[in-house]
């Protein structure tokens, strides 16, 4: 199930909230992550379950299925792991997915008779291990995988390539990612921040932020906080 909930403008008193049904297939009932993407000012939900990514267009507050697709047919493994997708972003006219094995996972979106229409295009296969978050701004796309590699993506005719790779932390990977401007702000099992420059392609500055891992990251746009 996914909880809506829609906030008045003015007073947060004013909450409407709905409780919404979305399965997949009869392995897939837990949910690993599910977040609000914006494309052509469309809000589309990406959903990951185990083995399916599910996307659905928001109109209101109720849920119309756009696309489900299974990850199954990629995410065939040797060692007994289920297959997991990690990383939601959107940029330009595109979803980016992360799942095992390094695949991130790029669905297309392009307007449609009445609505958003979204479909897979491609699998870019440029990390060697499971990803572990994806993130964008206006100019630039990063991802990173277990190992602690990071990738920032170039985006050229409708392909990504890679523009800038930053080699891992030996024992000490990193655990989420952000971008702002120049900048890819990395943070650590050990709960350190990094700093990388996407121009000067190299590190720019650590510091010990907290005593353990870091479990989550975000930027400010407004003011260059991070």
């Amino acid at each position: 199930e996914v909880n809506i909930l829609k906030l008045a403008a003015k007073s947060s008193s004013n909450a409407e909230c709905r409780t919404i049904s979305v399965r997949g297939t009869e392995d897939n009932a837990f949910i690993i992550q599910a977040k609000f993407v914006l494309i052509q000012s469309t809000a589309l939900l990406v959903i990951l379950f185990f083995n399916e990514i599910q996307i659905l267009l928001l109109d209101n507050l109720t849920l119309q299925p756009v696309l489900n697709y299974s990850l199954l047919e990629y995410n065939v493994l040797d060692d007994g792991t289920d297959p997991c997708a990690h990383g939601i972003a959107a940029f330009d006219t595109s979803i980016l997915v992360g799942g095992v094995d390094g695949r991130i996972f790029v669905f297309d979106c392009f307007s449609g008779a009445e609505n958003l229409n979204v479909v897979f295009k491609d699998i870019l296969r440029k990390h060697e291990s499971h990803i572990i978050d994806i993130h964008s701004d206006q100019n630039h796309v990063i991802s990173c995988d277990v190992s602690g590699t990071i990738i920032v993506w170039n985006y050229c005719d409708g392909k990504y390539s890679v523009r800038v790779k930053f080699d891992p932390v030996p024992s000490d990977p990193c655990t989420c990612i952000c971008v702002l401007n120049q900048f890819v702000v990395a943070a650590l099992s050990t709960g350190k921040l990094r700093i990388y420059g996407i121009d000067k392609k190299r590190l720019l500055s650590e510091a010990i932020a907290h005593a353990k891992c870091i479990t989550a990251l975000d930027v400010c746009p407004l003011n260059n906080l991070r």
